[in-house]
């Protein structure tokens, strides 16, 4: 019996075709690490990022965060800009997704530096500050840029730092508009706002590590509307708010009182004049036991004397009656 055999024969392959075998080959895995990245990597950003704006005049511009599908507690955020070419001439945190400020906003040498908590978590898109800027220089461009130092901490219970994404912010600058003569609140919406700081409630502490183990207070309040502008601190032996004297502070704040014998309060005053205050009483056992006897004492001698004068009062009318 005979047998037929065909042969087949492939050409080989060339360079190229190997090459796009290859790439076929990896660009699946490439493009679902990119999506996984992407999507687990938490954005800090400007809105606007980018527009048109007349010299000398103030535009608000939105430090935010967009967290992907992380849930985050801690921004420890640094902005770089040109201070030849801008100023930022205000900021707030009304609105803001930060809940307590482990630093507050500060600006030293063309850097704003902040760094704040959120207990519990913020997932989502959210602002962090929102800033006034106002261009120095008519017919330029201004830029805005994240540090590198910036970082997120994941809500995961062991400091872990969040993939970042940082994108910068640039705008042109056109014809001076005029400056703004008289205006302070550059972040209203053009409603007043009456609405005082959110309750608050400060926290008395020590530590061998902070302050040389002196006593101090942490304090921190909220407004949604115009924003904190600051706090002021009275000490006084004297319950009475009436009497306090005011004196501005920052979180946290040593108390010049240790004996912890005297009432604190702390006002947090928002960017319209609201105020919200609220107290720290005195904890001194010592104190609070005088205050107990001397109250007991004077209880005991408004007693003594009533029952003095009421025993007057009837001998005398005894007499009369005899």
């Amino acid at each position: 019996m005979l047998f037929s055999v065909k042969k087949f024969f492939v050409a080989p392959e060339s360079k190229h075709e190997k090459l796009f075998r290859v790439f076929c080959r990896i660009l699946p895995a490439f493009l679902f690490l990119f999506f996984v990245s992407s999507a687990a990597a938490s954005t800090l950003y400007f809105s606007p990022s980018s527009g048109n704006f007349p010299g000398e005049n103030v535009f608000r511009v939105d430090v935010k965060i967009d967290t992907g599908d992380e849930t985050i507690n801690l921004v420890d955020v640094k902005i770089n800009f040109s201070e030849k070419d801008l100023e930022i001439a205000d900021f707030s945190d009304g609105g803001s997704l930060v809940n307590f400020w482990v630093k507050e906003p500060e600006i030293r040498g063309g850097v704003l530096s902040l760094a704040g908590i959120t207990p519990g978590g913020f997932f989502g898109d959210g602002t962090i500050l929102k800033l006034a800027i106002r261009a120095k220089n008519s017919n330029s461009s201004v830029s805005l840029d994240f540090s590198e130092n910036s970082r997120v901490l994941l809500n995961s219970g062991g400091g872990n730092e969040a993939n970042l994404i940082l994108q910068g912010a640039d705008y042109s600058i056109g014809e001076s508009g005029g400056v703004e003569s008289g205006k302070t609140d550059y972040f209203s919406d053009g409603e007043k706002d009456d609405i005082p700081p959110e309750p608050f409630e400060p926290v008395l502490g020590n530590d061998q590590d902070f302050f040389k183990g002196r006593y101090f207070i942490a304090f921190g309040s909220q407004d949604k509307d115009s924003g904190i502008d600051h706090y002021e601190i009275s000490e006084s032996k004297k319950s009475k708010i009436k009497d306090a004297v005011w004196v501005t502070a920052e979180s946290p704040y040593v108390l010049r009182d240790q004996t912890l014998s005297s009432y604190v309060y702390v006002k947090a005053v928002d960017k319209a004049g609201n105020e919200r205050i609220a107290a720290v009483y005195p904890k001194n056992a010592t104190w609070t036991r005088f205050k107990l006897i001397s109250s007991a004492v004077i209880l005991f001698l408004v007693l003594l004397i009533t029952a003095v004068v009421f025993r007057k009062k009837n001998i005398i009318r005894n007499k009369n009656l005899a």
